[in-house]
């Protein structure tokens, strides 16, 4: 393992987000970043404890490799030499998802931490064996610890995307539901699903996992290829709260007389039993239907074992015994399917300071923080690592601890050093919104407080916000906060601004106790919640809140121009504001599980499109006050810059004749030599099929309808008959065509061609004027199948074939340019903003990589002989390629038909690749475009007429792109379909492709 330098001040992001982590950094005995970086993925290893400060740094605990997380770093290996095999031994429905999620087309693409969730998800059901060292290690486990229950949890830090990969997991559920599968996988996929949630915000959110939802991160993010997306109309899911498999005192909602009558035993109780409350909560999903159920925010969920949790901690064990017992009651009721846990944090949490939190041992998967930010994908959290006060600890760094009195109080500024690093951080802030306005930011910086109690969060939040008070005469008069750029009261003291700037929550908002309206915080969020509603808010005090919360940083929200966030404990799971530059903590942090669920709220970025000259995200930085919470030294300011412009790209009406249609080829097969035969016109000989013998009978009683009983259903009668007449064709034709005994070259006949030729054969002869057949479920009696066959071998001729590639097709095996509807943020596209779309695409709009390709789509669009074309982006339409014995899937960047229309035989097809400088990646492409795609496509009887004739033209010229472009065309024009190439010499049937 190689050394490297580095500078994890200037450069702390190592790593592009959609690649594997290549490099780390180097960690000190501070747990702090040294300036060397290491050439390989940090493993995975239990959570680092809080560092201390800079006088007592060599009494922390290092990490040995006692501390690995032995089993995720076994399967890490594996999935990693799974990957590199072409994932070898999954289903072809999630081999197809696998190669989608991991294209470079998506925009916005998946990042690796993404992918690899699923790829451990899905080499965990469908690679490893139940006795698979790693799986039964997890699987162990977790029904120790889960009363026989079995649940597989992914580690993800905050701000990496974990929406996204439960919708992954339904897609992976739901498609291969649709497939069926096949016998080894059967019963082993899913359609009905239940997302348990902590709270309000987190169900909120996870609404877009709905693929019903406007909003649905299917579409948002392409995470189903366009052939698969209809098998999302199969799936069910509920999202709910855990506290909603609370059961119920029957007893409680009846009141007076009611309540006396139903009244049983002394405990006067009348408990809701876990089915009923089964059937309650889960009304409107499928009965019986086996249930997928995704956790979120999976921490909270856990089977609390005696002696775990004590005192004020126990709050949370009846907590987490609660949402347990939702998956007990679907065990015992017979609906539990699967298990899958997601949590930044998935540990069994300790909550005095010299304990160390225990990970889930169920975890399957780890995308730890520090691959996070390494890998730029979220925020870098900054916190004091020095100063110049004469204390041993750096001051600032545990507010809470070094502040007295720890009671705020409402008439006076708060104490130090809490109102000092206060008045600092609100500087540094002052600054930032100026640089976010000068760069267009549409919506301004957030600062976080959180306080540990509500007087102090109250208190806090008068002197940042101002507040109203009452003269004896009823005259209000209004205090302004200290902060002008917070304050909700104008200066002048006229009364409150027009928007608010600060507000103030509570976590217990989120759950099911209501706030005393009489309390000094109801009428607080009282006179918020009235604020709020003269900018246009609807619904109850709590929800008006909430809907603020939720729309902070989110440009047309409620929330858009809310600078500052006042929270009492902590801030809610599951919200996803991107714009948090700065945290301010006043409470206890006895844990380093407690500084990152704190510090998590700033992680996520606020712009995905900055990237610097070698791929990787330019850092984004949120500075924390008050939370002992450190990574790497960094320094300087990185304000993220204004969001992309977004488009749409569509399908456009009435331009049927400029669809472009394409083979969805997943691999390649060699077809050996060997004789085949065609069907002889001429030797057809007069045939009638006669039906002497029924194949059908109605019955019928004294009264009442009548029934017909048939020997086989209408609708899979004409499929039946030809693929029964075709084997037996097969048959015979084998036997025929067997070389002779002694013949020096015998050539056995491949009975895939043979039954091939077969079907076509027959469906010749049975549309042949000399063939008569009244009811074609005839021929399904031995007898008359048996004189058909006979007939139709004898009308066949033989002929000699050469070698040669045919190709695998997905499913459907064609696809088009109907049906496109998605928004990206591309810079360069045709036409430009403004003008009108293109003219000869039946998409709306060209939507490129680069100007180069703009440029090319400028041409295709007014060429003459470009009778249609389109921009092959989020189509879905790949090439597989081999290189270094791996598979790949290539995306052409155009598709253009060429004289005459997609159903015409006439129609010549042109493959365009825009590649300014050759590699040898690019040569690998090529040259399987050639040798094996068009070939394939043209050979394979799966290709429809219009389909099968190819070519492939590799653009190089980045001055004069149209002139290469008018010579393909012209080439292309005296197309004439080349005979298949020479074959390298793979086994005989052996399939090629991913």
């Amino acid at each position: 393992m190689g050394v490297l330098g580095g500078d994890p001040i200037s450069q702390p992001v190592l790593n592009t987000p959609y690649e594997k982590p290549a490099r780390s950094w180097d960690l000190g005995i501070d747990n702090r970043a040294t300036n060397r970086v290491i050439d390989t993925r940090r493993p995975s290893i239990a959570l680092l404890p809080v560092p201390k400060s800079r006088a007592d740094v060599a009494e922390q605990l290092v990490l040995g490799p006692e501390n690995l997380n032995r089993t995720v770093n076994e399967i890490r290996q594996f999935v990693d030499a799974w990957r590199d095999d072409g994932y070898r031994g999954a289903t072809a429905v999630s081999r197809r998802l696998l190669h989608h999620w991991r294209s470079e087309d998506n925009v916005p693409r998946l990042f690796f931490a993404q992918v690899e969730a699923l790829e451990t998800l899905i080499w965990m059901a469908e690679v490893a064996r139940s006795d698979h060292p790693a799986r039964a290690a997890i699987e162990d486990a977790a029904r120790e610890h889960n009363d026989g229950i079995v649940r597989y949890c992914t580690k993800m830090a905050t701000g990496t995307g974990k929406t996204a990969v439960m919708g992954m997991v339904i897609a992976w559920n739901a498609a291969n539901a649709a497939a069926g599968g096949n016998r080894r996988h059967a019963g082993r996929y899913f359609t009905t699903f239940v997302a348990i949630t902590p709270g309000h915000t987190v169900r909120e959110r996870l609404a877009v996992l709905d693929p019903s939802n406007p909003d649905n991160v299917y579409d948002e993010l392409s995470l189903v290829p366009a052939g698969l997306r209809g098998d999302l109309g199969r799936v069910r899911l509920l999202v709910v709260n855990f506290q909603a498999f609370q059961c119920r005192d029957r007893l409680g909602e009846a009141t007076g007389d009611a309540r006396r009558l139903l009244r049983r035993g002394d405990a006067g109780r009348d408990p809701e039993t876990p089915a009923a409350m089964l059937r309650r909560v889960l009304r409107g999903l499928p009965d019986r239907a086996k249930v997928c159920v995704l956790n979120d925010e999976a921490h909270h969920c856990y089977l609390p074992e005696e002696g775990r949790r004590t005192g004020s901690d126990a709050d949370e064990s009846k907590s987490a015994a609660l949402w347990f017992s939702a998956l007990a009651a679907l065990r015992d009721e017979g609906r539990l399917g699967r298990v899958h846990d997601f949590s930044a944090t998935p540990m069994f949490i300790q909550t005095t300071a010299s304990a160390r939190s225990e990970m889930f041992p169920w975890v399957v998967s780890d995308f730890p923080l520090m691959d996070g930010i390494e890998s730029g994908l979220v925020k870098i959290p900054r916190v004091p690592v020095d100063d110049d006060s004469d204390d041993r600890e750096v001051v600032w760094r545990n507010l809470y601890r070094n502040t007295n009195p720890k009671t705020i109080r409402s008439d006076s500024a708060p104490p130090s050093p809490l109102g000092d690093a206060l008045d600092a951080l609100y500087e540094q802030y002052d600054e930032a919104l100026e640089r976010w306005e000068a760069n267009g930011l549409p919506t301004p910086p957030v600062f976080i407080v959180v306080a540990n109690t509500i007087a102090n969060a109250e208190a806090l939040y008068h002197h940042i916000a101002g507040f109203t008070e009452r003269t004896n005469g009823g005259a209000a008069v209004h205090h302004p906060g200290a902060y002008e750029l917070f304050s909700n009261l104008r200066s002048d003291r006229s009364g409150p601004e027009d928007r608010l700037r600060t507000l103030l929550v509570h976590s217990k908002m989120e759950g099911d106790d209501a706030i005393s309206a009489n309390s000094r915080l109801g009428r607080a969020l009282k006179a918020q919640a009235t604020q709020l509603r003269r900018a246009g808010a609807v619904g109850d005090d709590r929800d008006v809140i909430r809907q603020a919360l939720n729309t902070v940083g989110r440009p047309g929200g409620l929330g858009e121009q809310i600078r500052c966030v006042v929270s009492v404990s902590m801030l809610t799971e599951g919200w996803d504001t991107r714009t948090v530059v700065h945290i301010l903590g006043f409470r206890a942090f006895g844990t380093q599980l407690l500084c990152e669920q704190v510090t998590g709220r700033a992680l996520r970025r606020s712009n995905y499109d900055s990237f610097d000259s070698d791929g990787r995200l330019t850092p984004e930085f949120a500075d924390v006050l008050g939370v002992p919470f450190d990574f790497m030294p960094v320094t300087g300011s990185a304000d993220p810059q204004p969001p992309k412009p977004r488009y749409r790209v569509f399908t456009m009406p009435g331009r049927r004749h400029r669809r472009i249609e394409f083979p969805a080829l997943t691999g390649y097969m060699i077809e050996p030599a060997g004789p085949g035969v065609d069907l002889d016109p001429t030797r057809v000989e007069q045939h009638t099929v006669s039906g002497a013998d029924p194949s059908m009978t109605e019955v019928a009683g004294v009264a009442g309808e009548s029934e017909v009983i048939a020997t086989v259903d209408d609708d899979v009668r004409q499929q039946r008959v030809v693929v029964e007449l075709a084997a037996e064709v097969t048959r015979r034709l084998a036997d025929a065509l067997a070389p002779a005994v002694g013949d020096p070259e015998p050539r056995q006949p491949r009975r895939r061609r043979l039954f091939l030729d077969a079907v076509r054969a027959v469906r010749a002869w049975l549309d042949h004027p000399a063939v008569h057949c009244e009811e074609i479920g005839w021929l399904l009696r031995p007898d008359q199948r048996i004189a058909a066959a006979q007939a139709i071998t004898e009308a066949c001729l033989p002929r000699s074939d050469d070698d040669r590639i045919i190709g695998s097709f997905d499913s459907p095996p064609v696809l088009d340019t109907s049906g496109v509807d998605f928004e990206t943020s591309l810079t360069d596209h045709h036409p430009l903003s403004g003008a009108q779309s293109t003219r000869r695409s039946e998409l709306n709009v060209a939507a490129c990589h680069s100007d180069f390709e703009r440029r090319v789509a400028l041409a295709l669009d007014k060429h003459p002989d470009v009778d249609a074309w389109a921009r092959n982006f989020r189509l879905d339409w790949t090439v597989p390629y081999e290189i270094g014995g791996v598979w790949h899937r290539y995306v052409p960047d155009f598709v253009v038909r060429l004289f005459g229309e997609s159903d015409s035989e006439d129609a010549v097809h042109l493959m365009v690749e825009c590649k300014g400088q050759p590699d040898e990646v690019s040569e690998a492409k090529h040259s399987y475009v050639e040798d094996w795609w068009i070939p394939a496509v043209a050979n394979s009887p799966e290709t429809p007429t219009g389909l099968r004739r190819w070519t492939f033209a590799e653009l190089t010229d980045l001055a004069l792109p149209e002139l290469e472009l008018d010579k393909a065309i012209e080439l292309a024009s005296r197309f004439t379909p080349p005979p298949p190439p020479p074959p390298p010499p793979p086994p005989p049937e052996t399939a090629l492709g991913p």
